[in-house]
């Protein structure tokens, strides 16, 4: 029997779209066994996954440093511990293939040991990707933009970009040297691998060069088995009121009680997950995680991080959307889907005044652009792709 080793990085969104994907394999002679997280054991267990006796060894402060658009958190002491970390996982698993998910330092390890390496990555987090990424709205070169033609302004960021890229993989590029490894140009190059499925619409986020390492099938959006009677009793209670889905994933900021107070939506029923406690207060429920397919004919409108399995499944299910990003890669994500039309857009620092009259334009509103995947469901050809790359 054959193994693979899943090693998304430890956010929620990495672990769920792995899991989905590796159900691929349910009634295939594989094994599928996924990085130990303390924070998401329980959905890959759940799932019938067996997880390493290793446990996930994140990098520290990614998300509050990445808010800053500061990359710190990348350097040769913390970038040398985790390929360290993943090439006693993978010794110690012995499996045939590791698929990653966005986890920088894994392509060093697989490279350094030789072995099958498959990765899962956005479209924009790639060399390849087609289109512009902006820089985040709070970033301080934005100061100058007023100064600039677009055409002018486009060119000077890509060019800042690619010096960036390339500053901040220098850690990994020392460490390639010491291993004597094949070397990468820039810190994109650290998420791809030989083989690379796009986990994004290709009419909304195109890549450049189609190749046979680049497959680009579409979103993947976890299915869930759970049924939560508490959250159906809670919609079933108050059906009278529109009904407001509010989630920030593990990496956006809490908007409840945070941005604003549940107090000034009295008119509405409100869901917030990602909430450590789970509890219910009036007209809010709060809940740690929600199968979203199983209340999405009741949800209203969705408010979230803009992080990109939400996004679609929000699109999907034909709701509204406010998206609230808090780091630079929610907001590639959101500069494109603001673009089309597909969600408004309010910023944390914002005042919160805007994000309720945000609100309430989107219940006045009677329609808006929409946007239906061909890419609903993960497609039977994933698994295709991978048992055959993995037969080679």
């Amino acid at each position: 029997m054959k193994k693979i080793l899943f090693i998304p990085f430890n956010l929620l969104a990495h672990y769920l779209r792995c899991i989905e994907i590796a159900k691929n394999f349910a009634v295939s002679n594989l094994e599928i066994v996924f990085l130990n997280s303390e924070k998401y054991n329980d959905f890959v267990i759940s799932n019938g996954f067996r997880i390493t006796k290793n446990p996930c060894l994140a990098y520290e402060k990614v998300i509050e440093s990445a808010g800053k658009f500061d990359f710190s958190w990348i350097n040769e002491k913390s970038v040398r511990k985790a390929v360290d970390f993943l090439i006693n996982v993978i010794e110690d698993e012995k499996p045939d293939m590791v698929i990653s998910d966005t986890y920088p330092g894994i392509s060093i390890s697989c490279s350094f040991l030789k072995i099958k390496h498959i990765s899962i990555v956005n479209a924009y987090a790639t060399n390849n990707y087609a289109l512009f990424r902006d820089v985040p709205h709070n970033h301080r070169a934005n100061r100058f933009r007023k100064y600039l033609t677009q055409e002018k302004w486009d060119r000077i960021v890509r060019t800042v970009e690619e010096i960036t890229l390339k500053r901040v993989h220098t850690p990994f590029k020392k460490i390639r040297k010491n291993l004597s490894i094949d070397l990468k140009e820039n810190l994109f190059d650290e998420f791809t691998s030989e083989l690379n499925l796009i986990v994004d619409d290709p009419e909304i986020f195109p890549i450049k060069i189609k190749d046979n390492s680049y497959v680009q099938l579409g979103p993947v959006l976890y299915a869930c088995r759970k049924i939560d009677n508490t959250l159906i009793n809670f919609l079933n209670k108050n059906s009278s009121k529109p009904c407001i889905f509010i989630s920030t994933g593990s990496s956006g900021k809490n908007i409840i009680p945070n941005i604003i107070k549940p107090e000034e939506l009295q008119d509405f029923n409100l869901i917030v997950t990602g909430s450590n406690e789970e509890y219910e207060n009036k007209n809010v429920i709060y809940k740690n995680f929600v199968n979203f397919d199983i209340i999405a004919d009741k949800i209203d409108l969705v408010i979230c991080h803009g992080g990109n399995g939400t996004m679609y499944q929000s699109l999907n299910a034909g709701k509204k959307i406010i998206a609230v990003p808090s780091i630079f890669e929610q907001e590639w994500n959101i500069q494109r889907f603001s673009a089309l039309n597909l969600c408004k857009v309010f910023y944390p620092e914002e005042n919160p005044q805007k994000l309720i009259k945000l609100i309430f334009e989107s219940f006045k509103e009677k329609s808006i652009a929409t946007y239906k995947s061909k890419y609903k469901k993960v497609p039977a050809k994933y698994g295709d792709v991978i048992i055959e790359y993995l037969s080679k």
